[in-house]
Order: C-alpha cells, then sequence, then structure tokens
C-alpha cells in the first residue's frame, strides 16, 4: 500500500467550479445595505452555503462555504467577501476574507474556509465601498450520524432521511437529551449544472460533521486534484467511504486502485453480507423509536448482492472493506442508487448500519473536533510549549537578587561607608550611580533572556495508518517576536488550513483574518506584542517517508521505521494491552516488541499501564484515554528526548475531547517522536529554533 496514499493526494484533474447556496436578497438581485424597497441598482445575485449540508446551517468547528456570484450586467465588478464569527459563545471573533472578480454577464465561484465558533455574518464589499451583500448562517452540534450520498438524485435518500441509529460510542457531549439513539441526517449537496455531478470540497474541512460518504466510482475519475484530495484526507483521517462499482473498468482506475490497494475484481458474495443486521439493544426505559430499521433475516430474492476481492480488500457485513490511513473503504454488495434494491428493508439496514460504524470510528480519530467545534482554550498548553518566556523564569529570581543586592549596597552599605569616613551625605552622590548600574543590569538581563530577533517554534501530532506514507496532522506554530508587529502567516501548502489557536487572553487577535485564494490560505493582520508568543493552528497532511509499518510476528509485534529519520521514546500497545518502550529505533530499523520489557513491570510507568488498560465506557464502548501527565510524570521519556512527556502532555491537552480512543482494544499502536521534526528552517520570516514532531501510528501495515 505504500505510495499510493500520496499517489492519489497529487492527482492531477480540474474541476468546474460551480455552486448552490441559501438565499440572497429577497430579489436574488443585489440590493445596497440600508436600502429600502425599490429596484435594485445592480442586477448581481449572491448564494452562500456550505460545500456539503443544509443550506442555512453548517457543522460547527470547521466549514467551507461556498459563495457563488452571478453579474446580469454588461460591467465587470471586484470586491471582497467578508466572513466573521460573532461572539455569541465568548470566543475570539476571527473572521476570513476572499477577494472576488466576475466579468459581466458571468458568474464565479468563491470557496471560504474557516472554523466557526457560532453565527457566521457574510457581507460582500464592491471596490467602491458599496455592501452589495448581507445575511447571517447559523451553526449546527455535530451530533446526528451523517451521510453525505453524492448522487444528486439517489432514491436513498427519502428512503433513508429521518432514521434512527443506536451507536456504540456516544459521549454524553454528543448525546441528544436522554436518548441513546440519533437521527440519520441526509447531507445536501451542491450540483454542477453542466455535467450534474456534485460539487464537492476542495479542502479536508469540508467534510467536517460528515461521517459516511457514498459515492459512484465513475464519479472518482471525474473529480478534480483538489476534490479528490480532499476526500483521500476525510478517509486518511478516520472516514468512511462506500464505492458503488459503477462499470467494472472503475476498478482498474488509478485512484479507485489506490484507495483498495491494488485491482478489485468480482468475487464471491461474503457470508456476513448475508447475514441480518443484529437490532439494537433495547431496555424497558428506552423503546426503540419507530423510524429503526426492522431486523429482517434476509433479502428479497430480487434483491442483487455481490462481492470482491483483491488489493487490500477483506469480506466484510457490507460487501467488501480495506483500510485506509485512519479511515476505511467499502466496497458495497449492493446498489443504494437502485430503487428496487433499496427499498428491501435488509438493505435500509445495512446501510444504517455502516453509517453507526462510521459514526463509531469518531472514536478512535484523535485530530477530530469535539461536538461542540471546540473544548474550550485547550491549546494553553501547547502555548506553554511553544512560548520561549516559559523557560526564561528564571530570570525573575536573578532580577530579584539584583534588586535585593541593590537595596542592601545603596542603602546601609553605602551609608555606613560614607559616615565611617566622615562624609555622611556623600552616600547620597552614590544613589544614582548604584541605580543606574542596577537598572541597566536588569535591562541587559531581561535582552539576554528575552532575545533581540524573533523566533518561532512547532510543535506537531501526526496520526496516520501502519504502513502509509502520509498521515494527517495538527501543527501548532509559535511565532515569538522582539517588537511590536503584524505577522503574516501562511499556509504550509494549499491544502493545509491554518487559524488561530484558542488560549488564554488572546482577546487583541480578533482582527486577524484569513485570506482564502486558491493557491493556498493565509492569515494576515496577526498582531504580535513584543516578547509575546502567537500560536497558530494549522491542519494538513505530513509526509511520513515510506511510513512506520506494524507486522505480526511468532514473538510479538514487528515495528519497522521507514521515516527517514531516528524514531525517539516509541511506545508499543500489543494486541493483548501490553506496553513496550524504545528509547530509539534507527532509520531502516525494526525491532520486536518481545525485546524489552513490559511497562507494566516499571514502578515508574505501571500506574499509567493500569489506567490506560482499563479503559472507561463511553455509550456501549470502552475508550482508553492517553492520560500524558502521568506519562510525563513518569519521567519515561527523558533520556529519549528531554521535554518530549510534557509535549505529549500539551498534545493531549489540546485535543479538547475526554472520550478519545487513543489505544484501541485489539488493535496494535505505536506513539513516538519523529527526530528532527519536520525539517523547517523558517517560517514566515521567523527562524525556526525548535521543532517537535510526534507521531501516532494505528493498525496493520507494512
Amino acid at each position: 500500500m505504500r505510495g499510493t496514499v500520496l499517489a492519489t493526494l497529487l492527482a492531477v484533474f480540474a474541476i468546474a467550479p460551480v455552486a448552490h447556496a441559501t438565499k440572497p436578497t429577497p430579489t436574488g438581485e443585489h440590493n445596497p445595505s440600508g436600502a429600502s424597497g425599490g429596484a435594485p441598482r445592480h442586477k448581481i445575485s449572491f448564494e452562500v452555503s456550505p460545500v456539503v449540508g443544509e443550506s442555512g446551517s453548517y457543522p460547527m468547528g470547521a466549514v467551507e462555504l461556498l459563495v457563488r456570484i452571478r453579474n446580469n450586467e454588461s460591467e465587470a465588478y471586484q470586491g471582497v467577501v467578508h466572513v466573521k464569527n460573532d461572539d455569541s459563545y465568548g470566543r475570539t471573533g476571527v473572521g476570513a476574507r476572499a477577494p472576488f472578480s466576475v466579468g459581466a454577464m458571468e458568474s464565479t465561484l468563491v470557496r471560504i474556509p474557516l472554523r466557526a465558533t457560532g453565527g457566521l455574518a457574510v457581507s460582500v464589499h464592491l471596490d467602491n465601498g458599496e455592501v452589495a451583500f448581507e445575511t447571517h448562517l447559523y451553526a449546527r452540534p455535530s451530533n446526528d450520524v451523517t451521510i453525505a450520498l453524492l448522487t444528486p438524485t439517489s432514491p436513498a435518500r427519502p428512503v433513508l432521511s429521518g432514521m434512527q441509529v443506536n451507536p456504540t460510542y456516544n459521549p454524553p457531549e454528543l448525546r441528544s437529551g436522554s436518548s441513546s439513539y440519533k437521527v440519520l441526517t441526509l447531507l445536501s449537496t451542491r450540483v454542477d449544472g453542466t455535467t450534474g455531478d456534485a460539487v464537492l470540497p476542495e479542502r479536508t474541512i469540508g467534510w467536517t460533521g460528515t461521517d459516511l460518504i457514498v459515492t459512484r466510482t465513475d464519479l472518482l475519475g471525474r473529480l478534480g486534484a483538489e476534490a479528490m484530495e480532499a476526500m483521500a484526507g476525510f478517509v486518511l483521517g478516520g472516514g468512511t467511504l462506500a464505492l458503488i462499482v459503477a462499470r467494472p473498468e472503475d476498478l482498474r482506475a488509478a485512484r479507485t486502485i489506490a484507495l483498495l490497494g491494488g485491482e478489485a475484481q468480482a468475487g464471491a458474495t461474503a457470508p456476513e453480507l448475508r447475514a441480518p443486521v443484529p437490532p439494537p439493544p433495547t431496555n424497558l426505559v428506552e423503546p426503540v423509536p419507530p423510524r429503526v430499521p426492522a431486523p429482517v433475516p434476509a433479502p428479497r430474492e430480487e434483491t442483487k448482492l455481490g462481492g470482491w476481492s483483491g488489493g487490500n480488500l477483506q469480506p466484510s457485513a457490507y460487501g467488501a472493506s480495506a483500510a485506509y490511513g485512519l479511515g476505511e473503504v467499502v466496497l458495497l454488495g449492493f446498489d443504494p442508487d437502485d430503487p428496487t434494491v433499496i427499498t428491501d428493508p435488509f438493505v435500509q439496514g445495512k446501510l444504517v448500519d455502516l453509517a453507526r460504524r462510521a459514526y463509531d470510528r469518531r472514536a478512535t480519530a484523535v485530530l477530530v473536533d469535539s461536538a461542540n467545534g471546540f473544548g474550550g482554550p485547550s491549546d494553553e498548553e501547547v502555548r506553554r510549549q511553544l512560548d520561549p518566556n516559559e523557560s526564561t523564569r528564571w530570570t525573575i529570581g536573578v532580577a530579584a537578587i539584583l534588586l535585593l543586592a541593590y537595596a542592601i549596597i545603596a542603602g546601609p552599605v553605602s551609608f555606613s561607608r560614607a559616615t565611617k569616613r566622615g562624609k555622611p551625605l556623600r552616600a547620597l552622590w552614590h544613589l544614582p550611580i548604584w541605580s543606574l548600574a542596577t537598572f541597566l543590569a536588569v535591562v541587559a538581563l531581561g535582552a539576554f533572556s528575552k532575545g533581540c530577533v524573533g523566533r518561532s517554534r512547532r510543535l506537531t501530532l501526526v496520526d496516520a495508518g501502519a504502513g502509509v506514507n502520509v498521515g494527517v496532522a495538527r501543527r501548532y506554530r509559535g511565532f515569538y517576536s522582539a517588537r511590536a508587529t503584524d505577522v503574516v502567516v501562511r499556509a504550509t501548502d494549499r491544502s493545509s488550513f491554518p487559524w488561530m489557536a484558542e488560549v488564554d487572553g488572546a482577546e487583541h487577535l480578533s482582527g486577524a483574518h484569513l485570506v482564502a485564494e486558491r493557491d493556498g490560505a493565509r492569515l494576515v493582520d496577526v498582531p504580535a506584542l513584543p516578547w509575546e508568543c502567537v500560536v497558530v493552528r494549522e491542519e494538513g497532511f505530513v509526509s511520513l517517508g515510506e511510513g512506520i509499518g506494524i507486522e505480526d510476528d511468532v514473538k510479538g509485534l514487528r515495528v519497522s521505521n521507514r521515516t527517514g529519520r531516528a524514531l525517539r521514546g516509541v511506545v508499543v500497545k500489543q494486541l493483548d494491552d501490553t506496553f513496550h518502550y524504545f528509547e530509539r529505533i534507527d532509520d531502516g530499523e525494526s525491532v520486536l516488541s518481545s525485546s524489552s520489557s513490559d511497562l507494566a513491570g516499571d514502578t515508574r510507568t505501571s500506574a499509567w499501564v493500569r489506567g490506560v488498560s482499563s479503559g472507561r465506557p463511553v455509550g456501549r464502548m470502552a475508550v482508553h484515554p492517553l492520560n500524558a501527565f502521568q506519562l510525563a510524570d513518569s519521567k519515561l521519556f527523558n533520556d529519549a528526548s528531554p521535554g518530549l512527556g510534557d509535549a505529549w502532555k500539551a498534545i493531549d491537552s489540546a485535543t479538547g475531547r475526554t472520550a478519545v480512543d487513543w489505544f484501541p482494544r485489539g488493535v496494535p499502536v505505536v506513539l513516538a517522536q519523529i527526530e528532527g521534526g519536520e525539517g523547517t528552517a523558517s517560517d514566515s520570516g521567523f527562524r525556526v529554533d525548535k521543532d517537535r514532531l510526534l507521531v501516532r501510528v494505528v493498525g496493520w501495515g507494512r
């Protein structure tokens, strides 16, 4: 499977920009802000909506907005689309903006990625300063089980909409009241009026709030490079993609082969597919809702079921499934776009159960926002890791000693010596000298500790599948300036999405804006005060060379390092929930987990192992937290890399979620630091003096 992921992400195709969106002004045309009645002055219409989802709302946390502008006049217009977070949740209202230009009698599409903390105010400003359009969108909690059907006229939409699902993973913050059941929501997609295909996100964050994507294989070949990259990133990060085989030749297409790890072909129908879906658990307190698919023992006689084999595919209850990063790609053994098939209750139950399984994968995806989009100012621990001020607190003690010495010398000592010489008032002449000397010493101390030039520090977590050469990543980029300045932070690459981190005391950062352009995004107007650390959080991807392999061996797990750099502070979880530790694994080296001692027998880490192994119930699932504060206190990583334990503690806090399954049961997991970080020497004009790259690898892979 190595090499196929990166090939998918770098595919080079194009997609026509189209959109569909919410209601514009009542007339559908441009009416300047403040105008009351009368004919509009310009025939320009604006439509705003998320790329995926209902027109009037979006999942809180992250969204890719579409703004479609239609110009029915004989002159061209230029301007800027502004999107502003309101302060309804008491958070910093950072916004985004994107320039546009629309020709005479033409239309254009503007895509704006951003993080949403509540309501979004959208306005369009023309170059002449005129406000051409204003509207407001509202966020919805991400607590439904969601399916994006990419066939616009799929008969499955009316059949499945509103059904009830009882997921295994159901933390309190994601529950709808006291019920353990969730509504199955069919997400809306926009349609390209020219091709009839769905318009899809061009950044992975556009799939936020989506659990399952169902599409036909022939659509994959028509997707542009950006849309394919976003979909691949969705699956890499733990999403589920269900493919309906439209044509046998689609299985030989490069993108399908990349997703499945090889060429697939028709095979025998899996017994798991013919098996009925188990009914959801019931109790007397909470009866089964009426919209839950009834358990059916077998499909109708006319329902066609099929099977698939090849690549990484394994038989499954839905056809055949293949791991892809942290996610799953499913070749469906039935066609839900066939009206005869989707009306079969047996097939309905299978598709609803696949949506439940996709929702349950939220538990193991570390880099997924919580239900309300944020976990509070949880990035504060990260700021402490990146802030150079945290390592210069010793200067406070030195300054206190200097002031104490000044008080003693300029006072009792100086006056005592002057009195002995018979000139007690001469001490007053020396007092300014001692004061100036102390002042200069304190200033010099501060300048020495704070530094005279700006610098940057980085802390990154990569979440990846075993053997995969690309992983989803969350970067924290800290910028430290010696003088007041406005920082411009560019995205690492086009697919990355930067935003201001959630830290305490950052109200003055509300003026920062994200500027979205075709070749990437950048944060502008980011105010950096003297000797203050400004932290930017970025979602994207990181290359892992040829990956970190995890294979089964007679004597234990075999971990192979093919990243091109050494691994430090390596923790390996085996299938039996035992943990082993390696201080270092060099590039190209393979180690057996059994060659190191069990951490349960180490007095420093035995309590951590017990806490992680026991887990805690979340709904009907047991999750296993990282408990990084115990790892940091154990000093396990001291020899491998100083400060590594505190870095894991900061990352654990920054996830902002209390129900993450860091160590899924029955699945191998590796935690490590990649030596040298990402190898970045400078960042947005600042010299990088500290770059730490952490990685979690889950599953099997060579």
